[in-house]
């Protein structure tokens, strides 16, 4: 009888073993097949590099463990629990241990172990032709590059397209009209990100073929409708104003005069005003007046309350569809730029034969859309049974039903021989943070529940119980915190998930947690305050004997580890972040860029004085520094270094401008005698020259045009072993531990959405040509028409989960 295909999910919290259960998983699946090359037809999916190399590594070192002889007490618990789950006996498992092994090492680019973004470029270039892609295409990471490109490309088009003109005109002059600076590129930079956002596709296919004129047109629309509201607001208002006159009530006659001085300003065309005062919530069955007024204007208030408050709820109304109406206008410029900035990406990319990374997903999905699975596997050439993907909760919606199609052939075929079908995932709704890249936990989530986009009757979800990595304070204080942290939440499956998180401790370490406050006033005395905690925390743990190297400070924003790494610095605790190993810290990569800027203009005073004083501070011994710095700065050219001669230098300027950008660095790093030991710096800032002279043929201003974009994203690996307190985002720390964890400026709010924004669509009056809008999101959006109320509290529901994720990815990465 055959056995059936499976489908199995994971639910695996942080530090409850979801690698090591994987690995289980595919050695078993290995070992209960009858081929040792079996692991061509599996296809392990995850998202980092990172990972990839550590699946590996653990596959192969599992193999090993299992084919050994002489295993120890921990490796055969491996071989007990494989003999138990696949039937053979322990001598089997050995023998085919081996022989898999062998045949792996033979045959390893069958291994397929692979990013996501991996397993899409080879799709990609599989239908590149389909695609009408180049066949010799290249990956081009760094999106960012490219959306500054093409937004420079627009703009430069000033004043030789019209009507593109006309827009970007316009565009600084309402910005200007807002006191805000007449620079629109990082505005339009900020817009052109909408480009690579799955998220945004469908909208923007809506908006693909649209004119200047088409955004022009409504925007007409939008400020005639507007006006028209506005008018309609005040004439209302004349006619509150005229029917109290005719019953004898005056403004004071009013509670407060709240309900007058509403409709006064409504006169003077001020509509910035609240409308969910407690007054105005109960306009309809709250006296109007005060106890001690007339009883005849009592009475004459209680007869007209029922028109008044019409009256108010019209101008409500009212002001509520201007908001809404000035919301949609806000971003329409630079929406109308979008198809432009558009056509110069694919001008970029035809140039230059690239494909963004950030495509692949919308691509492939064109390509397998509506093509059967059978033929994408032949054109694949392979044919996959079984699927792990780890990391799930990071997997977006388009990348997910991408791969739909193919697990969905392998589930619902009967396979040859006694070979079946299988999909694994592995993830942890709690651990999504990364929705800002197209990550929904949302879809996780309804896979462990009751949805299965498969044809296959059976799904197994099984929930991991345990906790191998912190110490038992740890989980235990983990458990109690975010089943109290539950009730924050809004949406009562996002309760359900964190009600139900608690965990085992399986060490028998105690572990240590602690909570301590700060009293800052503001964020300036936040930037002091928190760094000297800090301090303090590593000097009490280097009393106790604890290094630095255990330690790890985590941070949610880029300042606030710029912020502890210089105050730790400067009280010489050694300090490894992203920002300390970038490569634009090292001073001898400062002195070459600015010997090259040099090489462009010689007249520079400022680059003269930065040469000068690297030089003072490391080859040029003198008695009077700001006396020989001084003398120099009015040299020019040549004149410049042959000034230096007396110092042992001897540099020539045409000889490297002569050479190619790689052998000028070089030329440089000899003349002055850079290197005098081993410089990671200097060597991986080579390593980048090469690769850019390589790519392109580039002169010095080329390149550090290039180095310009690129140098804040540009670093060293990280040293191992040295004796230094980590700083990084949690983002980053994903997936890691460490022994020691501080987490200062732990106050982040529970639900931010100041700086987010909301694809909706538009009305059918206003949405003759233009069908959707991008708008700012606001609690203002509560009580406008439509989906905005739904689609502002979906939003508040996301923010509130994605910042207690946050939170519990910081708190789940300590051991002891």
């Amino acid at each position: 009888m055959k056995k059936p295909n499976t489908f199995t999910i994971y639910n695996a919290s942080a530090g409850s073993g979801k690698t090591f259960t994987l690995v289980k998983e595919y050695l078993a699946l290995l070992l209960k097949s009858n081929r040792p090359d079996s692991y061509r037809n599996i296809l392990a999916i995850t998202f980092t590099n990172k990972a990839v190399a550590e699946m590996k590594s653990r596959i192969i070192e599992g193999l090993h463990v299992l084919s050994s002889e002489n295993p120890d007490k921990k490796e055969r618990e491996l071989l007990t629990l494989l003999s138990r789950e696949t039937g053979l006996s322990p001598e089997e498992v050995r023998i085919k241990s081996r022989r898999i092994l062998k045949s792996i090492i033979n045959n390893y680019a069958s291994f397929e172990v692979s990013t996501i973004d991996g397993f899409t470029h080879r799709v990609l270039r599989t239908f590149a032709k389909d695609l009408d892609l180049p066949l010799n295409f290249e990956v081009e990471l760094n999106t960012q590059e490219v959306l500054t490109e093409a937004v420079d490309r627009v703009i430069n088009l000033a004043g030789k397209d019209a009507s593109l003109t006309k827009v970007l005109v316009r565009f600084v002059l309402d910005k200007t009209d807002e006191d805000k600076s007449w620079d629109i590129s990082r505005d339009l930079l900020n817009i052109a990100k909408l480009l690579t956002e799955e998220t945004s596709r469908p909208y923007l296919e809506l908006l693909k073929n649209k004119s200047p004129e088409d955004f022009q047109n409504l925007e007409k629309f939008l400020k005639k409708e507007r006006k028209s509201v506005e008018t309609s607001c005040v004439s209302i208002a004349e006619s509150f104003f005229g029917l109290i006159e005719s019953r004898g009530i005056v403004d004071k006659d009013f509670k407060s005069g709240y309900c007058s001085k509403f409709f006064r300003k409504i006169l003077d065309k001020d509509f910035s005003q609240k409308l969910d005062n407690q007054w105005q919530l109960n306009i309809e069955s709250q006296d109007l007046y005060a106890k001690s007024l007339a009883a005849g204007k009592k009475e004459a208030l209680d007869e007209l309350q029922p028109q008044i408050a019409t009256m108010f709820l019209e101008v409500k109304t009212n002001i509520l569809r201007m908001q809404f109406l000035e919301a949609v206008e806000k971003n329409l410029v630079p929406l109308s730029l979008l198809s432009a900035i558009q056509n110069q990406i694919e001008e970029i990319k035809k140039e230059n034969s690239v494909v963004l990374i950030s495509e692949f997903n919308s691509t492939i999905g064109k390509a397998v859309k509506d093509q059967p699975a059978p033929f994408i596997y032949e054109r694949l050439g392979e044919r996959y049974r079984h699927y792990f993907i780890d990391e799930f909760q990071d997997t977006s919606e388009l990348q997910w039903e991408n791969l739909i199609p193919l697990v969905d052939h392998t589930l619902s075929v009967e396979h040859l021989s006694e070979e079946t079908g299988s999909l694994t995932l592995v993830g942890d709704a709690k651990q999504s943070i990364y929705r800002w890249r197209g990550g929904k936990a949302e879809q996780f989530m309804e896979l462990c529940g009751e949805k299965n986009p498969f044809n296959i009757e059976e799904k197994q979800v099984v929930v991991l119980p345990n906790n191998y990595r912190s110490a038992r304070n740890i989980v235990n204080f983990n458990n109690d915190f975010f089943k109290f942290s539950a009730s924050c939440f809004d949406h009562v499956d996002h309760q359900t998930l964190f009600e139900n998180s608690g965990q085992q401790p399986t060490t028998e370490k105690d572990g240590y947690v602690n909570i301590s406050f700060v009293e800052a006033e503001n964020v300036e005395e936040e930037m002091e305050v928190y760094p000297q905690r800090v301090l303090e925390i590593i000097r009490n743990l280097e009393a106790e004997g604890i290094s630095k190297s255990s330690v790890c400070i985590l941070t949610r924003k880029r300042k606030e580890g710029i912020a502890i790494a210089s105050h730790l610095s400067e009280n010489d605790i050694s300090v490894i972040s992203a920002e300390s190993l970038l490569l634009n810290r090292s001073p001898e990569v400062g002195f070459i860029n600015d010997l090259l800027l040099f090489s462009l203009d010689s007249a520079d005073r400022e680059l003269k004085f930065q040469i000068l004083d690297f030089l003072l501070n490391d080859r040029i011994e003198t008695d009077n520094a700001f006396e020989y710095l001084s003398s120099r700065l009015d040299l020019e050219g040549q004149a410049f270094f042959d000034s230096l001669k007396g110092q042992d230098i001897h540099f020539d300027l045409e000889v490297l401008t002569s050479l190619s950008v790689y052998e000028g660095v070089e030329y440089i790093i000899r003349s002055f005698g850079l290197v005098k030991g081993s410089n990671a710096y200097l060597q991986f800032y080579l390593d980048f020259v090469f690769e850019v002279s390589s790519s392109a043929a580039s002169g010095i201003f080329e390149f550090l045009e290039l180095w310009e974009r690129k140098k804040d994203d540009l670093s060293i690996v990280v040293p191992e072993g040295e004796d230094a307190v980590q700083i990084m985002t949690i983002h980053r720390a994903k997936g890691l531990e460490f022994p020691v964890v501080i987490y200062p400026f732990a106050n982040s709010p529970i639900q931010d959405t100041g700086r987010e924004h909301l694809w909706m669509n538009l009305p059918e009056d206003l949405s003759s040509n233009i069908g959707v809008a991008y708008l700012k999101a606001s609690e203002k959006m509560k009580q406008w028409e439509g989906e905005a109320p739904h689609l502002y509290e979906q939003l508040c529901h996301n923010s509130q989960l994605d910042a207690l994720n946050v939170l519990y990815v910081a708190l789940t990465r300590p051991v002891d």
